[in-house]
Formats: structure tokens, sequence, C-alpha cells
């Protein structure tokens, strides 16, 4: 399916190949780094006033060193990287969420 299939069956695809009963223990600081950074996108993309331009958009995303980006790509690359287990990593490696 990859890139051709909604965004949302993406997600429960690889959701659905998780253990429901698999737990982690996450820092309250970065279960608020991760809301926050989600809360800020949310109501960004919420109001359809917020983008009516791409450069709006844009100016809203920024890049790797300001902006969303910045802050979803701290997410994903190092919070993510200290809460997921080694054998998910590997598993996201090999395709299995995909």
């Amino acid at each position: 399916m990859g890139q051709n299939s909604s965004i949302r069956e993406r997600i429960d695809r690889a959701v659905n190949n998780v253990d429901e009963n698999e737990a982690i223990t996450v820092s309250l600081k970065d279960l608020m780094f991760i809301f926050k950074t989600l809360e800020e996108f949310n109501s960004f993309f919420h109001q359809p006033l917020n983008y009516e331009s791409v450069e709006d958009v844009r100016k809203f995303l920024g890049d790797v060193d300001e902006g969303g980006y910045r802050v979803l790509h701290h997410a994903y690359y190092h919070v993510f990287d200290r809460l997921l287990p080694e054998k998910i990593k590997q598993e996201i490696v090999d395709g299995k969420y995909e």
C-alpha cells in the first residue's frame, strides 16, 4: 500500500502490529514535549485561516533550525529515539510498521 494508502490506514496498520500489552516508561517532561508539539501543529492546522497560502505553511514549518519542523524533528529523532525499545527501532528499519 505505501504512500497510496491514506495516512490513517498507514498509522492503523503500524499500530495494529504492536502488542497492546507491551508498555514503556516515559518521563513527564518527554510526554509534555510531545503533547505540546502535537498541540502546536493541531492548533495551526485546526484553523484554515492559518494556512491560506503556501507561504503561511512555510512560515509555520520553518526548517530544522527553527519553527514547527524544528520541534517535530527533535521529537522524532531525539525524544522517540530515547523512548522506543531497540526491538521496535529494528522492526521499523525492517519495514514492519509500514
